[in-house]
């Protein structure tokens, strides 16, 4: 694999790890994709999910500083929406490099 940046990949796989935030994309992906400009304000995700709006916050803001998702403003609301998804393809050519590896089960 060219260019290989294990610090990039660890922060990239780190910011994955953490359960909550999967919880957060999940329900972005669920109820947040329906048209082109997709996307949904931190109360939008807080009523589909157990966590308090700063914790929300939080992760949103950490996804989005790792290039998974990108925010913007509409009035007075922080809309966060999935990137252009660079990060993600970044991390699914590590996965591939590494599954070209693996023995093929018949």
């Amino acid at each position: 694999m060219q260019n290989f940046d294990a610090k990039h990949f660890s922060r990239l796989f780190a910011l994955l790890s953490n359960p909550m935030r999967l919880e957060i994309l999940q329900q972005l992906a669920t109820h947040c994709c329906r048209d082109a400009q997709g996307g949904c304000c931190v109360s939008d995700v807080e009523a589909h999910i157990d966590l308090h709006q700063p914790t929300v916050s939080k992760h949103l803001k950490a996804l989005c500083e790792g290039g998974i998702l990108e925010r913007r403003r509409e009035g007075n609301r922080t809309v966060y929406a999935f990137s252009d998804g660079a990060a993600l393809e970044q991390m699914q050519q590590f996965l591939r490099h590494y599954q070209e590896c693996c023995p093929r089960k018949p």
